[in-house]
């Protein structure tokens, strides 16, 4: 089966877990590859193939931009021919849209994951005016898929929850006790992290800030490493 994932982002949180995610899909039998508008990042090295669209020089503002993405996309995708694109992000969404409904695609598959915090009325009409064209959509919580069902008139039956997956057996680099040792942390501390991008107040730095006391006065043993930087 060929898998064809559109991305707008291979170096954030959820361009690294993609990236994570596809290094335990079966090789066998998914032939996957990544079509990204953003250059990978070191953060994780991908084992798919990735190409790599960059944007025009020339073409830079819309919708010439678009078009001209949309054109170059095709040409790839008319090669590759996948059997499934998956779409993460709004622009990509939108052109798997476009492509299905030129019938250059089969099957559609969009990924939701976060609330919509950065689409405003433009983004939204464009989801409703086109929503029949998707064959599922996955939500990483049933919030996000409340967003989905109230914003975008998604009939409920194609929109799949599955939440986020967490290698439970991450690879030990022998440096965790020193790391713990270096940063004041004994062995008897219950130590709970937070890494982020603490310029978006959507990251809820200030939600884990205020659970602090409660959960000391529950786990005196807890200890907090906050790792990040920004306003919040």
């Amino acid at each position: 089966m060929k898998i064809a994932i559109l991305t707008n982002d291979l170096g954030g949180g959820t361009g690294n877990h993609l990236l994570s995610m596809l290094k335990h899909w079966d090789k066998d039998y998914w032939r996957t590859a990544i079509f990204s508008s953003a250059p990978v990042r070191d953060r994780v090295a991908p084992d798919v193939p990735v190409h790599y669209l960059p944007p025009s020089r020339i073409f830079r503002f819309y919708p010439a931009a678009q078009l001209r993405y949309l054109a170059l996309l095709n040409g790839k995708l008319k090669n590759d021919r996948p059997d499934i694109v998956h779409a993460y992000f709004f622009w990509s969404i939108l052109y798997g849209r476009m492509l299905k409904l030129s019938g250059k695609i089969r099957t559609l598959v969009e990924n939701r994951e976060d609330q919509g915090f950065d689409w405003n009325f433009h983004e939204y009409a464009w989801l409703r005016a086109t929503r029949s064209l998707p064959d599922k959509i996955v939500c990483v919580s049933e919030a996000v898929k409340e967003v989905v069902l109230d914003r975008e008139g998604v009939e409920e039956s194609r929109i799949a929850v599955i939440n986020n997956g967490v290698d439970i057996h991450p690879a030990s680099s022998g440096m965790e006790e020193v790391t713990r040792r270096e940063l004041g942390f004994t062995d008897e501390h219950l130590v709970t992290g937070m890494v982020a991008n603490y310029n978006r107040a959507v990251k809820g730095v200030a939600n884990f800030l205020d659970a602090v006391p409660l959960i000391l006065s529950a786990v005196p043993s807890a200890r907090f490493l906050f790792v990040g930087g920004g306003g919040e």
